[in-house]
């Protein structure tokens, strides 16, 4: 469903935009805003500000909520109406466009050019490799069992679908699938990533559009002081799924949204069901973003007195809702949704990241956050798209106070990724429409002055709390285009352990190592594949946790086994190779008199295998 969507998608949006391009399109006549109103947001602006950094971000998240209901009070009062006139050429827009194009090559060469490994690929890489590898998609574990196990938790039924997209076109071309999704897919998607910011500027009608997109691009690049950030789910991780929606297909989907609203059609409407097809798809995140989502849309839609569109967008709406009641209803039982952690102990709600300060951070990045969510509408010319962004704005803060977010921990299931609701706000976009802003306060050419000012403070974020999304300070390094995304050496220990197991074997190995083998293959299992799963098979009878965990611990070093002990839990989870660091004798010796022995060395590892 995700290929046939993407390419009807690719399709559909692909008129839309070159018409639009070659043709204008229709612009909206607009009741210039009052000076009052800017004074306001900038009230709302700076008391946010306050707040967050004198440490009561709930003040500023109740602030964004009080601005934005206000302003969808003073449409109501003001009965604003879209108004299109005849078409409109817009001189600037090939110039946009080549900006597009030279940020979206730019961030491409980043995302090909760098790697920041992330211990999730150990299942969704997993996924991808077995679709390349068997052909079909799995519906139960493949990390450490051949469809043994239950998948995990909020993955069974599989709604999201990329992994399968790569994996089926690693199949169809002979690649693997982790080679598809490292080297192929990253680079392609940070092109289309930044292509999609570029038409949602182009959309929103934000003065000095080449400006404004390079503010965006910026604050995605400079936005990496918090690993929650936008920027950390930009160009260095996006082969994830959960990057996709957050960069690529929200932008998107609020985009297609603003022009169903602005101009009608079939045509858009199926575009906007499409675009959310692509984000469900993309991660099982999108089941409870869409519907704040989409449920600001229908808010945007009845302000601006759209009453067919708005229940356009309620039909487009029961697809995640459905998604999401087929896995409630279908979902395999897995852990308790506190459970968190490494050691897979029990962990309070509050362990979480805090869903009001994970994404925008601290400092820097937060005065940047706040400023541009209390400001950045104000820099768009188009009333559908203030319409949309002040609407979904509304819903994400309703729904980031402290009360609702501590009833969704609790009952919703929904606690560990709850902060992931920033992503319905489209920050980037409303952070490049601050040029807009800034260059509306004077006049004549010093507005372009302005406006290309306002984007280089942008990309000075990092003297100020910010952080570079790219190597070296922010957990990333170089790499060969062509190379994997994962720890240095890894892929390497992981082939000579690979080479020396046989189809079936159950593999123990360092953290580093197990979770590439898990990548490259799903014909030996890891005991272990990243420790932060094992929770979700605690309950589950034959799944031997503890003993994994135990085992996991002695070949990380973290623990060194007594002999009688290791002996008892190889057995029973039946491991055949065994590798360690070659420095740690006492790990070496142990594995000798529990009847392994050595069969290859490379670099700082050893394997064994089970000796006959």
């Amino acid at each position: 469903m995700t290929a046939t969507a993407a390419l009807a998608l690719t399709a559909t949006l692909s008129f839309v935009v070159v018409r639009t391009f070659w043709k204008g399109s229709p612009t909206e006549r607009m009741r210039p805003e009052s000076r009052w109103q800017l004074v306001a947001a900038a009230v709302v602006a700076v008391l946010a500000i306050g707040a967050g950094l004198l440490g009561h971000q709930a003040i500023a998240i109740s602030l964004f909520a009080c601005g934005s209901a206000a302003w969808a009070a003073l449409a109501i009062a003001a009965r604003y109406r879209v108004r299109l006139v005849g078409p409109q050429h817009r001189s600037a827009e090939p110039v946009l466009w080549v900006t597009g194009w030279l940020w979206a090559l730019a961030c491409g060469a980043l995302s090909a050019l760098t790697a920041k490994p992330d211990g999730d690929d150990a299942y969704f890489v997993n996924l991808a490799q077995w679709v390349s590898d068997r052909g079909d998609f799995p519906r139960r574990d493949t990390m450490l069992s051949d469809e043994v196990l239950p998948a995990i938790t909020g993955h069974d039924p599989p709604i999201h679908s990329i992994e399968g997209l790569f994996g089926a076109i690693g199949y169809l071309t002979g690649q693997s699938g982790a080679a598809i999704t490292y080297v192929v897919a990253a680079p392609v998607l940070t092109v289309a990533a930044v292509l999609a910011l570029t038409w949602l500027v182009s959309v929103c009608r934000i003065p000095f559009s080449a400006f404004a997109l390079s503010a965006a691009v910026l604050y995605l690049l400079t936005s990496g002081g918090s690993g929650a950030s936008f920027g950390n789910f930009f160009a260095p991780r996006m082969w994830q799924g959960k990057s996709v929606l957050a960069t690529l297909v929200l932008p998107l989907v609020t985009a297609v949204a603003i022009e169903f609203l602005r101009r009608g059609g079939w045509r858009r409407g199926l575009a906007l069901g499409l675009a959310v097809v692509a984000a469900v798809g993309a991660s099982n995140t999108a089941v409870f973003l869409l519907p704040v989502l989409l449920g600001g849309v229908v808010l945007a839609a009845l302000l601006l007195g759209q009453w067919r569109r708005a229940a356009a967008v309620v039909a487009v709406l029961a697809y995640p809702l459905v998604c999401g009641v087929i896995m409630a209803l279908l979902a395999t039982p897995g852990a308790d949704p506190t459970v968190a952690g490494e050691t897979g102990a029990a962990a309070d709600p509050s362990a979480f990241l805090n869903p009001i300060t994970a994404v925008p951070g601290a400092k820097g990045l937060m005065v940047a956050t706040y400023l541009a969510v209390c400001l950045g509408w104000l820099g768009m010319r188009s009333l559908a798209a203030r319409a949309v962004v002040v609407s979904t704005t509304l819903a994400t803060s309703l729904i980031l106070l402290p009360p609702v977010t501590h009833f969704l921990t609790q009952a919703g299931g929904v606690g560990p990724v709850l902060w992931r609701m920033w992503w319905v706000v489209p920050v980037p976009l409303l952070v490049g429409a601050l040029t807009g802003v800034a260059a509306g306060l004077v006049h004549g050419r010093a507005r372009a002055l302005v406006a290309a000012s306002t984007a280089l403070v942008v990309g000075l974020m990092p003297l100020v709390g910010g952080r570079w999304i790219g190597p070296n300070e922010n957990g990333a390094r170089w790499s060969a285009p062509t190379a994997w995304k994962v720890p240095v050496g890894a892929e390497a220990s992981a082939r000579m352990a690979l080479r020396v197991s046989r189809p079936g074997d159950v593999l123990l190995a360092p953290w580093d190592t197990t979770r590439v083998v898990a990548d490259m293959s799903v014909d030996v299992h890891p005991v272990s594949a990243r420790s932060f799963y094992l929770h979700e098979y605690e309950s589950l009878p034959g799944s031997l946790v503890a003993d994994r965990r135990d085992l996991q611990s002695f070949a990380d070093g973290r623990t060194e086994a007594d002999h009688e002990k290791l002996r008892q839990q190889l057995d029973r989870l039946s491991v055949d190779t065994a590798c360690v660091r070659a420095s740690r004798a006492p790990a070496v010796a142990a594995l000798e008199a529990v009847g392994f022995h050595a069969v290859a060395a490379a670099g700082t590892l050893v394997c064994f295998r089970r000796s006959v």
